[in-house]
């Protein structure tokens, strides 16, 4: 990957359909084919975006977990040269998780945990996922191989990068950002 002197980024919104893989999968290699043709160095994709955010319930479903984390795996050799994140559910301990995965050159440096949740109008997170504890870093294995998961901050080209998912933004007080000291924050 190259030493930028400074940091092309870029966001896509996505017509996503919920367990709609083939289709999510191609919209999400689209954004990424078109960010590397106007050389954006760091892309911000949507929350739950490999999945679909409309799920519900389906989001509790084993299969829908797993085959998110196979997806974003079958994306992961398009993200070489470009630096991006993307939104997954995740499951540790019989909990699930909204999740968005850093990827930097074909390469998972590891996934941020949603730690504030919507609940209200048409938005039931909390039905379906467990917020995560502020401050708190797992593990999580995908094929053998080990990946730092919850309030975790990465690093691109010596800048610190940080993540809020939507509503983690909006509780100015409780704000994810407010524990560290980022160069970038992304907000799929």
């Amino acid at each position: 990957f190259k030493n930028y002197s400074f940091v092309k980024i870029a966001g896509a919104a996505l017509n996503q359909t919920p367990i709609d893989w083939n289709s999510n999968k191609n919209n999400i290699l689209q954004a990424i084919a078109k960010a590397k043709s106007e050389n954006i160095n760091l892309l911000c994709l949507p929350e739950l975006c490999i999945p679909s955010y409309g799920c519900q319930d389906l989001f509790l479903a084993p299969w829908v977990q797993q085959k998110s984390i196979n997806v974003l795996l079958e994306i992961l050799p398009e993200t070489k040269n470009i630096a991006l994140c993307l939104g997954l559910p995740i499951c540790i301990d019989n909990k699930l998780y909204n999740c968005a995965a850093f990827i930097v050159d074909a390469k998972i440096k590891g996934f941020y945990a949603k730690q504030i949740l919507a609940n209200e109008g048409v938005h039931y997170e909390k039905r379906w996922f467990t917020s995560w504890q502020k401050g708190k870093v797992s593990e999580i294995n995908i094929q053998d191989k080990t990946y730092k998961i919850g309030d975790i901050q990465f690093e691109l080209d010596n800048k610190k990068i940080g993540f809020e998912i939507c509503e983690d933004a909006w509780d100015k007080d409780n704000r994810p950002a407010n524990n560290h000291n980022f160069d970038i924050i992304l907000n799929p």
